[in-house]
């Protein structure tokens, strides 16, 4: 930059997001939490007719939960995380996934949650129903998300694997 002779220092800068961004979902305030509809969650009504007092899903944004490890691509669909409140011993709940951003079909597809003891993101125990639907039991108050775990690219292996196989 011409004509500064001192290092220039950027505070307090805001972002002006557009309305079609605020409309999805995906950007919450620091301290908002927004209630979830159960039936996104969970497929059977008369199931949700029975819970519905008992148990509350909140959404939350980037802001509100840990920070995710940068080998895991966050792919849940209408929010950062989900943390389930209340009673939900033996509900069974599935996380929504956005198939659009599910590009590397090398890239495992896991459910997470947040330990608090370990203060770490761990996989959940993933169980298959009769139709091939993934279901997870949360724990109370527990952050999950859905995540694609990718290895990383290691350009020097590949060329070691490249040389191993010319001779």
């Amino acid at each position: 930059m011409a004509g500064y002779r001192e290092n220039l220092m950027i505070r307090n800068v805001r972002i002006r997001l557009n309305s079609a961004t605020l409309e999805q979902g995906s950007v919450f305030k620091r301290n908002e939490l927004v209630e979830v509809d159960l039936g996104k969650f969970i497929d059977e009504a008369k199931v949700i007719e029975q819970i519905k007092e008992k148990v509350k899903v909140i959404a939350l944004g980037i802001h509100q939960v840990p920070v995710i490890n940068s080998y895991i691509i966050n792919v849940t669909e209408g929010a950062y995380a989900y943390r389930f409140i209340g009673n939900t011993q033996g509900i069974k709940v599935k996380i929504p996934v956005d198939r659009r951003k599910v590009t590397d079909h090398d890239a495992e597809l896991r459910f997470f949650y947040f330990d608090m003891e370990y203060r770490t993101w761990k996989a959940a125990e993933i169980q298959v129903d009769g139709n091939g639907n993934e279901f997870i039991e949360p724990n109370p108050g527990a952050e999950y998300f859905a995540g694609l775990i990718k290895a990383p690219k290691c350009q020097k292996l590949r060329y070691l694997l490249q040389t191993f196989s010319k001779i």
